[in-house]
């Protein structure tokens, strides 16, 4: 049954991927342009800056995304081909340590949970640094569970900890907040640790973020002093009464996403009271170490003075998973339900709901945006000519790229035929564009080109 379930788990990764990719800001500015850069020989040692703050990340996801922008010429689905096998590298990565360090029956309940899921279905169709998430947070997983079981930490354990740290820091500043629990987990685990296995740990960490020292070293330190004067100067608050508000946003938030793994209703609050459900079983089964996750995490953005969107909360979905599958399991030995029923009750009912959503494409992705890029070009029949952007905030990126990929430069003239690309294409133009792909929308020149 194993092998039916990683079976499905390709399918649903890459059924209808070319409709379903995202090509915005993201993926066009701090992916698909550096791996360019790269591929021509310009090689970098930083990654994506951050908004907040302006820190750039590490370049490990340009690095990773090289041989797929390589094998697939510079096309745009490289990099949702990469997102894809980074979510079936990481499913099957959840079998093998479930596997390991419980049972197998536990390990196939948590690959058919991650396997099946819509929301991790969905967010392994686009690319961005935050797709390196889920695989760093199932090392830092692998990690602890190896100090529970064995009561050491082995020089290959903590290698392992470091680069899924370095990995999970490089995707999202905010998994920093993993430090923490670091701590807290030597601390009540105790497992063995002496000087050399601790200044081992600090090589392998400084090896992962070396391209980020040199580059500081060669900058005056800009990306330190970035930081601090982030953190110091309004990246932090410290009221107590907002901080405790915040808290309790982001608790709730961090269950309707926990939630969200297992029905993905488009009503939050029923995402939300499975997420309280999947709380109270980790407490009537004293899955502590999970709620320490969800305490620590939401704690840590509560002091954050910015808004805080779901994916900050991502590092929490790999436990939940595991605090799910231990919950089946116990409640499947309880009530004699076979393993092989309980299994596919889960890929049933989380497959209908992963192809429920995959049935209506995003109208402004990748596939719509290709097709506008075609059609401009056709009908340019090689004549030159200007375009022009009527979008909403941040839904004019793509193109440009997808322009140059095709090698066909539109005029930096100041007059001259000009395509308008509308986003969207109805309701900004107040009337009907010339033709449309999805929600966008193109307005053909009325002059030469007619």
């Amino acid at each position: 049954m194993i092998w039916l379930i990683i079976a499905l788990t390709i399918v649903l990764r890459f059924y209808r991927l070319y409709q379903f990719a995202g090509f915005a800001w993201d993926q066009e500015q701090l992916l698909a342009y550096p791996v360019k850069n790269i591929l021509q020989g310009d090689l970098t040692l930083i990654g994506p800056h951050t908004g907040p703050g302006n820190v750039y990340l590490g370049p490990l996801l340009y690095y990773l995304a090289v041989p797929f922008f390589w094998i697939f010429r510079l096309h745009p689905i490289a990099g949702s081909v990469l997102a894809s096998i980074l979510g079936i590298s990481t499913a099957i990565g959840v079998y093998f340590v479930c596997k390991k360090f419980f049972t197998q029956s536990l390990a196939m309940i948590a690959l058919a949970i991650y396997a099946t899921s819509p929301l991790f279905n969905l967010n392994d169709r686009t690319i961005w640094n935050p797709s390196l998430i889920p695989l760093a947070s199932l090392g830092v997983l692998a990690a602890y569970l190896s100090w529970w079981k064995y009561q050491r930490a082995s020089f290959t354990n903590l290698a392992l900890l470091a680069t899924a740290t370095a990995l999970g820091i490089q995707a999202h500043l905010g998994f920093i907040f993993i430090l923490p629990l670091h701590l807290l987990t030597w601390f009540i685990l105790k497992p063995t640790l002496n000087l050399r296995k601790l200044v081992w740990f600090l090589l392998v960490s400084l090896f992962w973020f070396s391209p980020l020292i040199l580059f500081d070293l060669r900058h005056q330190g800009i990306n330190v002093s970035n930081f601090l004067n982030f953190f110091i100067s309004g990246g932090t608050q410290f009221n107590l009464a907002v901080i405790i508000q915040k808290w309790f946003e982001l608790m709730r938030n961090s269950l309707g996403l926990i939630g969200s793994t297992l029905i993905y209703s488009h009503v939050p609050y029923f995402n939300v009271l499975v997420g309280v459900v999947i709380l109270l079983a980790a407490f009537w089964w004293r899955y502590y170490f999970f709620i320490a996750y969800l305490v620590i995490f939401s704690l840590g953005f509560s002091f954050y003075s910015g808004n805080v969107p779901d994916y900050y909360l991502w590092p929490i979905l790999l436990p939940a998973v595991l605090v799910i599958s231990l919950t089946f399991q116990q409640l499947a030995h309880r009530f004699k339900v076979p393993l092989p029923a309980l299994v596919t009750i889960i890929l049933f009912w989380l497959s209908f709901k992963t192809l429920d959503e995959l049935s209506l494409i995003p109208l402004d992705g990748l596939h719509h945006k290709l097709q506008t890029v075609q059609y401009i070009i056709t009908r340019a029949a090689g004549q030159p000519f200007r375009v022009l952007y009527d979008t909403d905030l941040g839904r004019s990126y793509g193109f440009v790229y997808l322009f140059d990929f095709y090698g066909v430069k539109p005029s930096d003239n100041l007059s001259g035929p000009a395509f308008v690309i509308t986003v969207p294409e109805f309701f900004r133009t107040g009337r009907r564009s010339d033709i449309a792909f999805g929600s966008i929308g193109i307005i053909n020149p009325k002059d030469t080109l007619e």
